[in-house]
C-alpha cells in the first residue's frame, strides 16, 4: 500500500508512511481519536469542538521529524518520533481531569501509565518490530532521561508547541495565524556537548508562544471552562468514594466515560446529567494569590473535595450540588533550558505569575448570596492556610 495523504489544520498536508499507520491502527493510539485535546469534553463547552490527541500525537510527530532532520538530533531520530508520536497514550477520559484518580488508584500520572498501554500490548509489537527501545521510549515520555528526554516532556517541548496552537485553534479561541509557527521554534533547538539549549535568535517566536498560552488559558481559566470542569471532577470523585471507579476505567473513552459515569451512584448520575445538558453551576466565590511553587494534581483535588464537602454541610445543601475546583495557573512556564545569544546565556522571564486558584461553583437551584459563601468559606481557607492573614 502506498503512503496515505494527511491534512494537517497547522502543518498542511503531510504524508502517513506504512509505519505510522501501523501505530495509529493499534487499539491503543485509536483510542486517543476518541479522547480530546481539552480536559473538559468540547460537547459540554460553549465553543468549537477540540482537536483529539490522536491529532495532536501526528502533530508532535511530525515536529520530531522535523528536528531529527538536523544533524546533531539525527541519532536520536527513531526513539524521538516513538516516543513523540506515543507521548500521550496514557492519557485518561477527561485527560488533567481524571488524572488525580489515575494516580490515587493506580499510584501512576498519565505519563507513567503509559506503560501499562504500551507493555504486552499491540503498541508493543508494531514498535518492536520498527526497531524501537520499549524502555527508552518510556523514558522519553516520563522526562526521566534528560537532555533529550526534555524533547518530549520538558517545560518548553514538541508537546508544547503542538497543542497551544492546536488547542486554541481548533476550540476557536485565537486566530492561529497571528502567533506562532510551531516548525520555526522547532530550529532553535541545539544539542551541543551532550547538552540541550535554546538558540536565543528565536527568542521573539518563543515569546509569541508564551503570548498565545497566555491567550489559551485566559480561557482554560474562565468560569465558562472551570465550571463544567469543577463538576465533572465533582462528579469522579463521588464514582471513587462508591469504588466504582476501577483501573480499567482509565483505559475508556471521553463517550465511553460518560456512558459509564451515568451508570454509577445518583450524585455522580446527576452531574454528569447536568454537565451533558448544559446546566453549569454558577460562579459564587473566587480567590487567587501568587505563590512559589504546586502540589501535584491529586493533592489539589483532595482539598478542592474535602472543601466542597465542608461547605455542603455546613450550608446544608446536597452534596453534588456545589463543587470547588482549587488549582494553580498552568500557563505560568518557566524555561529551564540555557538559552544562548551570541555566546552569552539570557534569562527567561515568565509572561504569567504562578498562582493558586480556588473557585467555588453552585448549582443556579440555590440563592446563596456571595457574600455569604464569602463568610462560609473564609475560615475553611484559613484554617486551610490557605489564605494570607496579615
Amino acid at each position: 500500500m502506498t503512503n496515505l495523504i494527511h491534512w494537517d489544520r497547522l502543518y498542511g498536508v503531510t504524508t502517513i508512511t506504512k509505519n505510522d499507520l501501523k501505530i495509529y491502527q493499534t487499539p491503543q493510539f485509536a483510542r486517543l481519536n476518541r479522547i480530546s485535546l481539552s480536559a473538559v469534553p468540547p460537547w459540554v463547552q460553549t465553543t468549537g469542538v477540540c482537536a483529539s490527541r490522536a491529532e495532536h500525537s501526528r502533530g508532535v510527530r511530525f515536529l520530531a521529524k522535523l528536528l531529527c532532520e538536523k544533524k546533531n538530533f539525527n541519532p536520536f531520530k527513531k526513539i524521538l518520533f516513538l516516543a513523540a508520536t506515543l507521548h500521550d497514550i496514557g492519557s485518561p477520559p477527561f485527560s488533567h481531569l481524571s488524572e488525580p484518580f489515575q494516580m490515587a488508584i493506580t499510584g501512576q500520572t498519565h505519563e507513567q501509565f503509559s506503560r501499562d498501554m504500551i507493555i504486552n500490548t499491540k503498541v508493543n509489537k508494531v514498535i518492536k518490530k520498527q526497531g524501537g527501545n520499549l524502555e527508552t521510549i518510556i523514558s522519553y515520555i516520563e522526562g526521566t532521561k534528560p537532555p533529550i528526554s526534555d524533547l518530549i516532556n520538558g517545560t518548553i517541548d514538541l508537546d508544547n508547541l503542538d497543542n497551544t496552537l492546536r488547542f486554541g485553534q481548533s476550540m476557536g479561541l485565537i486566530d492561529a495565524s497571528k502567533y506562532y509557527d510551531p516548525t520555526i521554534i522547532v530550529k532553535s533547538y541545539l544539542y551541543q556537548d551532550k547538552k540541550l539549549v535554546l538558540d536565543g535568535r528565536y527568542m521573539p517566536a518563543i515569546k509569541s508562544w508564551e503570548n498565545c498560552r497566555d491567550q489559551v488559558y485566559q480561557y482554560v481559566y474562565s468560569h465558562e471552562n472551570l465550571s463544567p470542569a469543577a463538576m465533572i471532577t465533582r462528579a469522579l470523585y463521588f464514582a471513587y468514594q462508591e469504588g466504582e471507579l476501577k483501573k480499567s476505567f482509565f483505559h475508556k473513552t471521553d463517550d465511553t466515560a460518560v456512558s459509564y459515569l451515568l451508570g454509577c451512584n445518583p450524585k455522580t448520575y446527576k452531574l454528569i446529567k447536568r454537565v451533558s445538558r448544559w446546566k453549569f453551576y454558577k460562579p459564587i466565590f473566587t480567590y487567587q494569590r501568587p505563590i512559589n511553587h504546586t502540589k501535584d494534581r491529586l493533592h489539589n483535588m483532595k482539598l478542592g473535595q474535602e472543601l466542597s464537602d465542608s461547605l455542603s454541610k455546613i450550608l446544608k445543601i446536597k452534596p453534588e450540588d456545589i463543587c470547588i475546583d482549587f488549582s494553580f495557573n498552568k500557563g505560568f512556564k518557566k524555561i529551564h533550558l540555557p538559552i544562548i545569544k551570541d555566546k552569552q546565556p539570557q534569562t527567561h522571564t515568565p509572561t504569567q505569575s504562578l498562582n493558586m486558584i480556588i473557585n467555588v461553583y453552585l448549582n443556579t437551584d440555590h440563592n446563596f448570596s456571595t457574600n455569604k459563601i464569602t463568610k462560609t468559606i473564609t475560615p475553611l481557607l484559613k484554617e486551610k492556610k490557605l489564605i494570607k492573614v496579615d
